[in-house]
C-alpha cells in the first residue's frame, strides 16, 4: 500500500469514526421511534402520548403469562411487552 493511499485509507477512517461519534451524541439527545406496521401495531395514539406523558406518579404493572399458551396467544406476550416499552418511552421516566 502506497503512502498516498495510506493516507486516504486513514482519512476515511477518522471521517467514519466521526461521523459515527457525531450520530451518537446527537441521537442522545433527539428521541423517536419508527412504527413500519402496515396498521400502526406497536404506535401509541397522540391522546395516549399525552396523558401518560403527564403522569407524575409510578405506575407498576405485573403481568402474569404460561408459559405453555397455546399457539395462537404465543405472540401476545411479545405484543404487550412492546406496547408496555412504547409507553414507558413516552413516560418520561415514571
Amino acid at each position: 500500500m502506497g503512502t498516498q493511499n495510506k493516507k486516504s485509507f486513514l482519512t476515511y477512517i477518522g471521517i467514519v469514526i466521526a461521523i459515527l461519534i457525531i450520530v451518537n451524541i446527537v441521537s442522545r439527545n433527539m428521541f423517536f421511534r419508527w412504527d413500519l406496521t402496515e396498521n400502526k401495531m406497536y404506535s401509541l395514539s397522540d391522546s395516549s402520548k399525552s396523558v401518560v406523558g403527564k403522569i407524575d406518579d409510578r405506575l407498576t404493572m405485573k403481568v402474569y403469562f404460561s408459559d405453555n399458551l397455546p399457539g395462537e396467544y404465543g405472540n401476545n406476550r411479545r405484543y404487550l411487552q412492546d406496547i408496555l416499552e412504547e409507553y414507558v418511552a413516552y413516560s418520561n421516566g415514571n
